[in-house]
């Protein structure tokens, strides 16, 4: 099925994130990367090229989007997650920045605001940090993927207040990856940490209260089952994860903690599958929660715009099949950023055939922005 856009905007800069805020699903936030020219003259300078950004927030209504804020910043955005930890820490957003850092805001929904709460320095500022991932148990720790390689655990030292301006951050280096790690992700008992990278491996990192500063030896490495960087993981279990690749597949891999690696299910989606979605809130994925027989993703597929994909099986021991449910392809150039807003009523979204969603969606370097229904 191809789906058209309700409404649609350019951008004044490239998008490069976008996330629905959980507890007010009517306000989104789209996060921006700019890469400065060198001056005329100068392409073989030494000098790191600039860049920067700004965090744009928006209210959706049905699908009417009204711009109500930007905050420019002096560091491109590329990435930038909600906590899910509310009730410890309110409606907090982090943003992965460019010059090593992670910035943090809070949202004033009656009034329409971002708030800049706090900054914390957790690397080398010529650094860029690429993914990040709020620890599902622990509203402390954040993981975090690094341009030079390293995967990591950053931690808020003062436990009554995470994250505020006046606590301390420590850093711990769990893995490496030889090019750069474009992705990471939590198993869902929290024991594991899955990152995959441009050098095409992906692997599992063994979690432990004892991690020192030196990488840990992971658990599993996998250099074969990708034909190209790997560049999104979606755990449905500790041992059975959903992978995408710029090699254009997104796979269902069987992967036990001892044993080869199994792609259970498989299929070209066009382009690069940038960044893998749940429509299912993720209510279906959980440590204390059986396996489901179907699920329901949103693909940011690169050059090839957005798929609705979905993952099902006829019963618990029959093979899985991955299908392409919808298309979007009005984007002309690099989808990277797409969300898709929580359901607003109990109950609702969980996947069924008769049920409406809404989607924003983004591209690169034609800076389009686009909301539509599936």
């Amino acid at each position: 099925m191809e789906i058209s856009s309700a409404k649609s905007t350019i951008l004044d800069i490239p998008p490069s994130a976008v996330a629905f805020c959980p507890s007010h699903s009517e306000y989104y936030v789209v996060g921006t990367y700019f890469l400065h020219r060198n001056n005329e003259g100068q392409e073989s300078s030494d000098e790191p090229q600039k860049r920067t950004g700004t965090l744009i927030l928006y209210k959706l209504e049905d699908t009417e989007f009204t711009h109500i804020q930007t905050v420019e910043l002096d560091s491109a955005i590329l990435d930038l997650e909600w906590t899910p930890h509310v009730a410890e820490l309110g409606d907090l957003l982090c943003v992965a920045t460019s010059t090593g850092s992670l910035e943090f805001f809070t949202i004033d929904a009656q009034a329409g605001e971002l708030k800049h709460t706090s900054n914390h320095q957790i690397t080398d500022p010529s650094t860029l940090v690429l993914d990040l991932l709020w620890h599902p148990n622990q509203p402390d720790t954040i993981a975090v993927t690094l341009s030079d390689g390293a995967v990591s655990i950053c931690q808020s030292t003062t436990t009554s207040q995470p994250w505020h301006s006046s606590s301390k951050t420590t850093t711990t280096e769990i893995a490496t990856h030889t090019l750069e790690p474009w992705t990471l992700a939590f198993s869902p008992d929290a024991s594991l940490i899955f990152s995959g990278g441009d050098d095409a491996v992906l692997q599992a990192t063994q979690l432990s209260p004892s991690d020192t500063d030196t990488p840990s030896n992971p658990l599993w490495t996998d250099r074969k089952t990708h034909q190209a960087g790997v560049t999104s993981i979606l755990p449905l279990a500790n041992d059975l994860l959903v992978t995408g690749s710029y090699d254009d597949h997104i796979r269902l891999l069987a992967a036990p903690p001892v044993g080869r690696r199994q792609v259970l299910a498989e299929l070209h989606l066009g382009g690069g599958v940038w960044r893998l979605r749940m429509l299912n809130d993720g209510s279906a994925v959980g440590n204390d929660r059986p396996l489901a027989d179907s699920y329901t993703l949103l693909a940011s597929c690169m050059h090839a715009g957005s798929r609705l994909v979905r993952l099902q099986r006829s019963a618990p021991e029959s093979e899985w099949e991955f299908s392409v449910l919808a298309r979007f392809e009005e984007h002309a150039s690099m989808n990277y950023g797409s969300d898709v807003q929580p359901c607003r009523k109990e109950g609702e979204g969980q996947g069924g055939e008769g049920e409406g969603r809404t989607v924003v969606s983004t591209s690169f370097y034609d800076r389009l922005m686009c909301v539509w229904r599936v």
